[in-house]
């Protein structure tokens, strides 16, 4: 049965429909005798500056959140609760591949499912996915509310306090819990990334930032038990992703709504299948990346943690504000590259890379140079942070948004094996250093293994990859004109 719901089966709604007086007015012309391929590429660029715009209010909303929430909560928690406060925060990231890499396949595949104008595909693709979200969710769900009251959490955040064990269980269950409900939630924003859409997504998560705020304060303010705050930290995204999905998919684009007449065994194996890739891509970037506060923690106490989460929090600013521009990139390369247009899809990484390095060495400076005045006024004067690792996290973060648009690009070849073989021996070699490293060097090490590992196991053979693509597209060009 073809997929095809209210509302047409044209991806060109009154979301998609460009005016040519503000492409115009901003510099990317307009008219309608251009070129087909001419407009295709000036909607692209339409839609990536409307991405990034709002997405520069919703990472503003993001950063405001974690600039006023961390010393609120580190002041009330105290060192060790703190610690462990930052440990399940960051779980959040380690556990992004709980969906088995589906949400990333499902982007690269709607992507390409736009770029194709095949709109019961892309539905299919939806619905399919919906499922098997909604099926893991409710495992993690399950898990947390069942299974968690039998582990020995205190073991593993290393933590002595009795405040801090007494609440640790009951925490990492509100977590679970939630974690779980919001993996179907998120689907909405893969979905709108995909079609060039991720201005909605950034506005319903501009309000989901500023609900979070709002509930973490009110947590502080009562001094709320660990539960409760990591339940105010969770449940309004869950709630806001909940309420974009049904005005999205029931009021604004119907036509690729999820039904359950859509969902096909084929297509269930094919995301799977993509996803597998990218499930294995995230499990080794979560363990180079997202470990260390865990790795800490198991090594010198959750106390510890606070040090190196204050660090990692103020140039988390630099990833934050780099991916306004970098993250859009990916649904217009799969779109572009769907339509062989090459030549814009390399301008396009060229240029992206370019200005996501002399962005982020321009903001990493300025943290760095004013970090004793930011970490003073904002955390107070009773953290010992070491300037080396200050240091190490300024030269990670521009070596990350550096491969922020080389990553977007292979993302969208559908080169995700390559990315799993670097990922995987980079990863390998980031943990064997560490856990040798960490006791002798300390925390300061961390963000420096980080870095040599991901240069030598996948920047350099980033490079040498897109550099061999680009010749093989070269003498395809070439033979193509002869």
């Amino acid at each position: 049965m073809a997929c095809y719901a209210k509302g047409g089966n044209s991806l060109r709604t009154g979301l998609t429909v460009l005016p040519a007086r503000a492409m115009a007015w901003l510099g990317f012309g307009g008219g309608k005798t251009a070129e087909p391929e001419t407009l295709r590429a000036r909607e692209r660029h339409w839609r990536i500056v409307m991405t990034a715009g709002t997405s520069a209010l919703a990472k503003a909303a993001s950063v405001a959140t974690i600039l006023i929430s961390v010393p609120l909560t580190l002041h009330y928690l105290g060192g060790e609760r703190y610690g462990v406060w930052a440990t399940i925060s960051s779980f959040s990231l380690m556990l992004a591949f709980a969906d088995l890499g589906i949400g990333n396949g499902l982007l690269t595949a709607v992507a390409r499912g736009s770029g194709a104008n095949d709109v019961a595909k892309i539905r299919g693709y939806i619905s399919s996915a919906a499922f098997v979200l909604s099926a893991i969710g409710v495992a993690i769900a399950l898990a947390g509310l069942v299974l968690a009251p039998f582990f020995d959490w205190t073991r593993l955040f290393n933590v002595y306090g009795g405040v801090a064990q007494r609440e640790v269980r009951p925490a990492m269950q509100v977590f679970l819990v939630c974690f779980g409900m919001s993996l179907p939630a998120t689907l909405v924003q893969r979905v709108q990334m995909g079609l060039q859409r991720g201005f909605v997504s950034n506005l319903w998560q501009c309000a989901a930032s500023f609900l979070t705020m709002g509930s973490v304060v009110v947590a502080a303010w009562v001094s709320a038990p660990l539960p409760w705050l990591v339940a105010a930290f969770l449940v309004p995204p869950l709630a806001i992703g909940l309420l974009n999905s049904l005005v999205f998919f029931r009021y604004l684009m119907p036509s690729v709504a999820p039904a359950m007449h859509c969902i096909s065994r084929p297509l269930i194996a094919e995301v799977m299948r993509t996803g597998g890739m990218f499930f294995v891509l995230q499990i080794a970037l979560a363990a180079a990346f997202f470990s260390d506060s865990l790795l800490i923690s198991r090594a010198l106490g959750a106390a510890s943690v606070t040090e190196y989460s204050i660090a990692d929090r103020l140039f988390s600013l630099v990833s934050q504000l780099i991916s306004l521009a970098v993250l859009p990139l990916w649904p217009a390369l799969g779109e572009a590259l769907a339509r062989n247009d090459w030549p814009w899809a390399w301008r396009t990484l060229v240029i992206g890379t370019i200005g996501a390095f002399a962005a982020s060495l321009l903001i990493s400076l300025l943290l760095l140079l004013g970090s004793p005045f930011i970490i003073h006024h904002w955390v107070g004067d009773g953290f010992n942070v070491p300037f080396a690792l200050l240091l190490g996290f300024a030269v990670w973060r521009v070596v990350e948004a550096t491969a922020g648009a080389p990553s977007m690009y292979l993302n969208a070849l559908q080169a995700v094996r390559f990315q799993v073989v670097c990922a995987i021996l980079m990863a390998t070699c980031a943990l064997i250093l560490k856990l040798v490293l960490i006791r002798p060097l300390g925390i300061a090490a961390l963000p420096w293994i980080t870095v040599c590992s991901y240069v030598i196991f996948s920047g350099l053979p980033t490079f040498v990859f897109l550099r061999r693509h680009r010749r093989a597209q070269f003498r395809m060009d070439l033979e193509g004109v002869r």
